[in-house]
This record gives C-alpha cells, sequence and structure tokens, in this order.
C-alpha cells in the first residue's frame, strides 16, 4: 500500500520505490532476482507495478501473498481515482492545476527513466545485450515490430543463449571426463 499510495505515475515510476521497498529497507528479494521478476511481470498482462508487487507476494507468502500485494498496490490508487474524478472536471482548467500536473507529468518521466537506468545497468552485462537492447527500443519506438513481438524474440534469444551456453558447458565437461579417463587408463 505504501507504494501504490506515495508513486504518481503508475507502471514503470513505482519501480524504484518497489525496489527501495522489497530490496532495501525489507530484504525480501535480492537485486538480481528483481529483473528476473520484471522480465516476468513486463511478460505478462497487466501493470508491471502490480504484476511485480504480485510476484513479490507470491515468492514471500503463496497465492495470499500474491492477493494481499494485488489489493495493496490497486487500493490506494482506486480510492485517490474516485476521490479526484468526484471534483476533477471543475478544477482541471485551473492554472495552477494545470501547472500542477505538468510538474508531476516531469516528476514521472524522471522516474521513467531513472526505472530504465536502473534495470539497463543491472541487466546489460555484454556489448550484444546492449545492442539488442537498443534494438529492440528502436523496433518499438518507431512502430518496426509490436511490443509484444520484441518481448517473444527477445525470450527467444534468452532461451537459445541458455541452450548454447549450457551444451559448450556440457561439451566441456564431458572433453574433461574423456581425458582424464585416458590419463587413468595410461
Amino acid at each position: 500500500m505504501k507504494v501504490g499510495g506515495f508513486t504518481l505515475g503508475g507502471g514503470y515510476a513505482m519501480l524504484p520505490m518497489i525496489e527501495r521497498e522489497v530490496i532495501d529497507r525489507r530484504g525480501w528479494v535480492e537485486r538480481q532476482e528483481v529483473l528476473d521478476i520484471y522480465a516476468m511481470a513486463q511478460s505478462m498482462p497487466g501493470a508491471i507495478a502490480i504484476n511485480s508487487a504480485m510476484f513479490i507476494g507470491y515468492r514471500l507468502r503463496g497465492i495470499p501473498g500474491a492477493v494481499a500485494a494485488a489489493i495493496g498496490m490497486i487500493t490506494p490508487s482506486f480510492l485517490v481515482i474516485l476521490l479526484i474524478a468526484q471534483g476533477f472536471s471543475r478544477v482541471q482548467d485551473n492554472p495552477i492545476v494545470v501547472k500542477l500536473m505538468r510538474g508531476a507529468g516531469a516528476g514521472v518521466v524522471a522516474l521513467i527513466f531513472y526505472a530504465a537506468w536502473s534495470v539497463a545497468r543491472r541487466s546489460v552485462k555484454k556489448r550484444l545485450d546492449l545492442a539488442i537492447g537498443l534494438l529492440a527500443f528502436v523496433a518499438v519506438a518507431f512502430n518496426l515490430l509490436w511490443a509484444i513481438m520484441v518481448i517473444i524474440l527477445a525470450a527467444l534469444y534468452g532461451v537459445a543463449s541458455w541452450w548454447y551456453a549450457h551444451r559448450l558447458h556440457r561439451d566441456a565437461g564431458s572433453k574433461e571426463l574423456g581425458r582424464e579417463a585416458k590419463k587413468a587408463d595410461d
């Protein structure tokens, strides 16, 4: 509820606060694990912040934890939107409200950039990762591919690279065993 109630901008803007709360303050998950959670949350339908909270809740307390996390993320926003909807149409053209919204929008952009930078800094390990990330960004930003296609292609790349690395490790291990067996025979 703390993250859901005190973060403007939703979704990606909430990710830095989620990290601060569940990694730094509570120690519920590790930094690397959060990247995996974000990847899974992004590939599922729904808002990334709610999906991430549900994954963390599920990891900690199973289905009741996931339900509690979802309710905690949704309830504050629902109540605030309900209150704002009651009177926003009367004040939406007020110059002070317009400036407040513009300022909040700039702050949200900063939070989203921070979230993107934070995730990229920890997940980009090689130049190839950076190249794939930039290509994915260009593909989505310029409507060359649908976002879901980029996610699917990136997931396939991840599986293929894992399989290739696993195969290399397995082949290297069997060659080493073969050499040890040959030495034992000699």
